[in-house]
């Protein structure tokens, strides 16, 4: 297994100032400046008396060696270099067992730093055998501390686009219910976590949740997800990166009558007029606040929430028929309107 290299950044002291490689062997002149020594001895071999860097005449040709310099480069190249196939093999099994031994305190950090690193690094704990299901069961466990479940939301996060992941997570997620729910774990997140895990939580939903049996285990009401969905947009309202995702997510599960019903029922007209209407509202944000009303119009609790909705359209009001025509007021100058004529 190759190593990253774009990952690894060479501190600028571990240079040699002659050859710009990483030193060996480093010693310093007289002049306080330190070189890798074969390089500067090539130089003064060669009938140089100055400092290659400063250009100072040398006092005195001679060098000693920089310990200290020469301590912190062997650390860092131990650090750095590219462990044979054996010893990742054997340090995600060591991962492995401090999961299932509930260690996670520097486990679940190591992984993370793991998976960070580059591509080859995801690539090689996706498809490591075990390692996703020994992941995952963390979430199916009851009572387990937002911190942990968040760190494994964002492992899941970073490896989930890599090939075939997706299709295993969604088998382990959805597939094995009801001997394990992880919903729980992922509702928990998107109440208490930070914004960064909620992000990574939708990430790793919409990538899984990729037919419309999953989607309707989703928005099952005996897993109360999608009130908390709602609610999340509803108390974040400005926050526009979440409100993408979010609206993301709804467009892909609302396939059926009973989920668009729901949602009507939890109040995602208002939701959603309240985003269109604001001012302060990203383009992306808006498009996906519109493509959404169109899908819950599609039912008839969908039409009559939207048709009794005075945001979306506008009102009387001299403020809101001035917006209309400059098409930012209301629900964004007749969109609205444009939805219930093609929905009929």
């Amino acid at each position: 297994m190759g190593r990253d290299e774009l990952c690894i950044t060479v501190p600028s002291l571990f240079h040699c100032p002659i050859s710009l490689d990483v030193m060996n062997s480093p010693v310093s002149l007289c002049t306080g400046v330190t070189y890798d020594r074969s390089s500067i001895q090539h130089w003064l071999e060669s009938g140089h008396d100055t400092c290659p860097a400063t250009m100072q005449v040398l006092s005195s040709k001679d060098f000693v060696p920089n310990l200290t310099l020469r301590r912190l480069i062997n650390l860092w190249t131990s650090s750095t270099s590219s462990p044979s196939p054996a010893d990742l093999e054997e340090k995600v099994i060591v991962w492995m067992e401090e999961i299932n031994s509930a260690k996670f305190e520097r486990c679940l950090d190591s992984i993370v730093e793991f998976v960070s690193r580059g591509e080859v690094n995801r690539r090689f704990l996706a498809t490591f055998d075990g390692f996703l299901e020994t992941i995952v069961g963390v979430l199916s466990v009851n009572g387990m501390q937002i911190r942990v479940l968040e760190t494994v939301i964002r492992i899941l996060s970073l490896i989930v686009l890599e090939n075939g992941v997706n299709e295993k997570l969604h088998k382990l997620i959805f597939k094995s219910y009801p001997n394990s729910n992880c919903l729980p774990s992922f509702i928990s997140i998107l109440r208490n976590g930070s914004l960064e895990s909620k992000m990574a939580c939708f990430t790793v939903l919409e990538s899984v949740t990729t037919d419309n049996e999953s989607k309707r285990f989703i928005a099952g009401v005996e897993n109360n997800f999608l009130p908390v969905i709602i609610h999340l947009i509803k108390i974040d309202n400005d926050d526009q990166e979440l409100h993408d995702v979010v609206l993301s997510f709804l467009i892909a599960v609302s396939v059926t009558r009973s989920i668009k019903s729901q949602l009507v029922q939890l109040g995602i007209v208002e939701v959603l007029s309240n985003i269109m209407s604001s001012q302060n509202a990203a383009i992306s944000v808006v498009e996906k606040s519109l493509k959404m009303m169109s899908i819950v119009c599609t039912c008839a609790d969908g039409r009559s929430a939207l048709s009794s909705d005075q945001k979306c359209w506008g009102g009387d009001s001299e403020e809101t028929n001035e917006g209309l025509e400059n098409g930012n007021g209301g629900c964004r100058g007749g969109a609205v309107e444009h939805v219930l004529f093609v929905q009929g």
